[in-house]
């Protein structure tokens, strides 16, 4: 109850201030016509898509995980008694790592048992392949719909322009598909040349420990192949994957990002303009339809807890007007919450809106004369912290950290732990100064990076870790730069920019005073 009512807090104060189908060689078969929307009002409307995931699979008699390539997250693996016992069949022993290939959709763990530690349950419902022979399959390419077998060998994949046959031997044979019947059980393609069926049953190529869900057979003039097949591993979902973002405000003290991961896992976080410890919540996301998705919160601030959203694309926006916390579904309040999808800058945009900074070494000295808009901006941001400015000293400088043309408020406080300050930067908009990062303990001098995310040129910061000072590279996150420095990665010497900002490293006692 205590933990349920954390999360009810969180929303109160959110609802308070926010005051395609697949094509035939897909992994998934979606209905032609147009999509009923879902709605948390009316949970018989939500209803999942399946999707593939593929990565490290290892079973046990308890635990049985995957994995997802390019990922540390994982998920149990929910199997039903029958291909658990098929999946067995392929491991020489329990909790041996496999190379797996699932179709299904994810569920909320359990809040008890074994499962109840993972960011969510994938309800198997076909293993698309499953193979002890290589577990590290992740580094290959992703590959199309494919039949194939071994008694001779041959193959046939699909292509952009139809059918690719290739027997053992000869030359490859181009096929173009006039006529097919797709079902969840069979897949029938006919062309000029013969025909290929596809039918979902166990099967093995016998010549290695992989186990696959359909069976194949080509006929190609008056020859007649069998065997195995698998359907294409490409997720056709993985359009939603990005970071979208709701900036925070004088009026709305909180930015909210979301981040949505190819590995499907999504996490929420809070972000706050006094400065508290941003809330993040970690969860899950899926498809729903091509216009709708749903994400699932199971752990807020490493607890269980469960809310879902259903967010409506429109272009690159995300909405959602309601949110289901627990049971119980409660309205986003003033039209609910919008997220705008964060575009990286490409390398070519970067060029064309900013110099490259390493041809042109600047190094920029703080400032501490008084200018009535810098000291009325902070003097803002204090009122809106409802903090005493009595006795603070600053230190302050201008540059263009975003490549608009307009130069940004960098300010460093005297709220000090030894020679590591509080920095904020602030950024202009309509004619004023607006606040936009408050990053704790910056020693200066720092640098500049050569790199850029969201358009946000990279920081790169001493930091002091196990009794050595190194690099640091702080990347802005679609709404600010992170408040700690905590996460900062280590900084490589040809990230490194030439531009040093408060290069005379004067401390900010010696500055302004509010």
């Amino acid at each position: 109850m205590k933990q349920l009512t954390t999360l009810a807090a969180l929303f109160t104060l959110l609802a308070i201030q926010a005051c395609s189908s697949p094509p035939p060689e897909q992994s998934a078969v979606t209905p032609s016509s147009e999509p009923i929307p879902a709605t948390l009002d009316n949970p018989a409307s939500v209803k999942m898509q399946t999707f593939i995931l593929r990565g490290e699979v290892v079973l046990g008699p308890d635990v049985s995980s995957l994995t997802p390539c390019d990922s540390n997250n994982q998920y149990w693996l929910d199997l039903s008694p029958e291909l658990k016992q098929q999946a067995r069949a392929v491991a020489h022993q329990p909790y041996q790592a496999l190379y797996g290939e699932v179709i299904g959709y994810l569920t909320p763990p359990s809040q008890t048992g074994f499962n109840g530690d993972y960011t969510a349950r994938f309800v198997v419902q076909q293993i698309n392949q499953l193979s002890a022979e290589n577990p590290q399959r992740c580094q290959h390419p992703s590959r199309p719909t494919r039949a194939f077998g071994t008694e001779p060998f041959w193959s046939i994949q699909f292509t952009p322009q139809g059918l690719e046959f290739q027997p053992l031997g000869g030359d490859k044979q181009h096929f173009m598909i006039e006529n097919s019947q797709l079902s969840t059980q069979q897949r029938h393609y006919q062309f000029p040349e013969g025909q290929l069926s596809l039918v979902r049953a166990v099967c093995s190529d016998n010549m290695s420990d992989t186990l696959y869900s359909w069976r194949s057979t080509l006929t190609l003039s008056a020859t007649t192949y069998q065997g195995c097949a698998t359907l294409s591993n490409v997720d056709t979902t993985q359009t939603w994957a990005s970071t979208y973002f709701a900036s925070a405000s004088d009026q709305r003290g909180f930015g909210v990002t979301l981040e949505l991961n190819a590995d499907h896992s999504a996490i929420t976080r809070y972000r706050y303009l006094s400065g508290e410890r941003e809330l993040v919540e970690k969860g899950y996301w899926q498809q729903l339809n091509p216009k709708q998705v749903q994400v699932v919160m199971t752990h807020h601030q490493q607890q269980y807890l469960l809310s879902e959203r259903i967010y409506t694309r429109d272009g690159f926006q995300l909405h959602a007007d309601k949110e289901k916390i627990g049971h119980q579904v409660y309205p986003i309040s003033e039209g609910g919450l919008t997220l705008f999808q964060a575009k990286s800058i490409t390398d070519e945009q970067a060029t064309f809106h900013r110099p490259t900074l390493n041809d042109h070494p600047q190094s920029i000295p703080s400032r501490g004369d008084y200018d009535e808009q810098v000291d009325q901006a902070i003097k803002r941001y204090f009122a809106l912290h409802k903090t005493d400015p009595s006795h603070v000293h600053y230190r302050w400088l201008k540059y263009d950290l975003n490549g608009n043309q307009t130069p940004e408020l960098l300010v460093q406080l005297d709220w000090c732990q030894q020679d590591q300050c509080t920095l904020l930067i602030f950024e202009q908009k309509a004619g004023e100064w607006r606040f936009n990062s408050r990053i704790n303990q910056v020693a200066t001098p720092f640098q500049l990076g050569k790199l850029a995310h969201h358009g946000w040129q990279d920081l790169i910061l001493p930091i002091r870790r196990d009794q050595q000072t190194q690099h640091y590279q702080l990347a802005y996150n679609g709404i600010s730069y992170p408040v700690t420095t905590r996460d900062a990665q280590p900084a490589q010497t040809t990230q490194i920019s030439g531009v040093t900002l408060f290069a005379d490293g004067l401390e900010p006692k010696s500055g302004v005073k509010l």
